[in-house]
């Protein structure tokens, strides 16, 4: 099996993550439906998945680095995240 994390969709190309350091270029056609932006891939026997229950996990790890609530329940942008813009 082989995993990978959808990092950007560009020109028909899904960027992913594919380990420390490592990327993997997979085109669009090759995707599961649903598959967009911090999706986890499973593939098995050669046929890509999404891993539902991981790419909820992983979003949901990457929302509580990046925002908090205001104690009226906003949501505000953490500004220590280190987003470049």
């Amino acid at each position: 099996m082989e995993r990978v994390t959808i990092d950007r969709i560009i020109d028909g190309v899904a960027v992913c993550a594919a380990g420390p350091g490592a990327l993997k270029r997979i085109p669009v056609e090759e995707l599961p439906a649903g598959a967009d932006e911090g999706s986890v891939l499973d593939r098995v026997d050669g046929v890509w998945t999404v891993n539902a229950e991981l790419t909820e996990q992983q979003r949901a790890y990457v929302a509580s680095e990046l925002y908090y609530e205001h104690e009226d329940g906003s949501p505000a942008m953490r500004e220590d995240a280190g987003i470049p813009w």
